[in-house]
């Protein structure tokens, strides 16, 4: 059905944004995506997780930040990250022990409050071909060449494509050494 899934949180101190997505396989239409993303999604929020599948997330996610602080670029990244996310760089010292006392009644408390609780906005990008027939029809808002929103999942906000303008300065291609 699908050729790839996932999920990320982008999460700051004012509102963040929970992302859930899927590429399709060819054949499979969108709805038939969001139908089983959302069955997913809930049942994350109401099935019991167990005791070694949180210690195993836990653990990966406590290695991978300890393994990423090892290095000064690691450091300054995870000071960045509790200045913008938690509004406070102290944060940085306690977050690590935050994580470990993260219970399974905390992930199923958040998901039920902050994802399958929240307003959610579905977007389809479909090849043109596709999409012009929808568009023709009237069965979705079309917010750029190739993004739809669906009536049925309106957001409080409207999603719309600027017209890109044209520079008076040619651009520059950057050149040069990445370092890691």
């Amino acid at each position: 059905m699908a050729q790839e899934v996932g999920a990320f949180a982008d999460t700051r101190v004012g509102p963040g944004l929970f992302t859930a997505y899927a590429i399709l396989a060819s054949g499979h239409q969108p709805a038939e995506a969001e139908k089983l993303l959302n069955e997913e999604i809930v049942w994350l929020a109401t099935q019991p997780i167990g005791d070694a599948e949180l210690d195993k997330v836990k653990t990966q996610l406590l290695t991978s930040e300890l393994k990423q602080r090892q290095t000064a670029q690691g450091i300054a990244f995870a000071l960045g990250q509790a200045s913008l996310i938690d509004g406070n760089v102290e944060h940085v010292n306690d977050d690590l022990v935050a994580l470990q006392k993260v219970s399974a009644d905390d992930v199923h408390r958040v998901l039920r409050k902050y994802v399958t609780g929240a307003k959610k906005v579905t977007i389809d990008y479909l090849p043109q071909a596709k999409a012009a027939p929808a568009a023709a029809k009237g069965d979705a808002k079309r917010a750029a060449p190739t993004v739809f929103v669906w009536p049925s999942l309106r957001p409080s906000c409207s999603l719309r494509a600027a017209p890109r303008r044209p520079s008076s300065r040619p651009r520059r291609r950057r050149r040069g050494r990445h370092r890691s």
